[in-house]
């Protein structure tokens, strides 16, 4: 097939996905006038600026500041309160992960990346201001952010 004939397919092929594209933009409803609050909650960050050379004031001030969150990390995620999993201790376990080169390097690019979240924010408020206009009784709920190695994604928890 010639370069001619390719080209003209490509145009064909936009132009139907562009028509068909706004169909889909008339069904979209107008959500702007739906106020949502967002609070993100940076528990990543608070994490990884623990002093590691005193940890024990600060996983006490971090399972104060997310008592509902730290419970499910450090239990279900970390696991670094199961004696089986972390026997020298929860928090030579949570200080070990916290040192670890790797995972220092992760939440340093997380950090770099992502320091400030406005963009996404702005994004969950959209996502959001759909969800109350479907669900109207839903609470919007707050977003809490960690690491966790990969081994866990996007999750609900707890009530909100």
């Amino acid at each position: 097939m010639s370069f001619k004939k390719t080209f003209i397919y490509f145009l064909l092929i936009i132009t139907v996905f562009n028509s068909c594209a706004d169909e889909y933009k008339e069904n979209i409803p107008d959500v702007s006038a739906i106020d949502v609050h967002v609070e993100f909650q940076r528990f990543d960050k608070d994490l990884f600026a623990l002093d590691t050379n005193n940890i024990s004031p600060g996983l006490q001030g971090l399972e104060a500041k997310y008592p509902e969150f730290s419970k499910l990390f450090f239990e279900q995620i970390l696991s670094s309160k199961n004696p089986q999993v972390a026997p020298d201790g929860h928090e030579a376990f949570v200080k070990g992960f916290l040192q670890f080169p790797p995972l220092r390097q992760l939440a340093d690019s997380c950090m770099f990346h992502y320091n400030d979240v406005q963009q996404q924010e702005k994004e969950f408020e959209q996502a959001f201001r759909y969800l109350k206009h479907y669900f109207p009784d839903l609470q919007t709920p707050d977003v809490t952010t960690f690491i966790s190695e990969y081994g866990y994604a996007a999750f609900i928890y707890g009530d909100n």
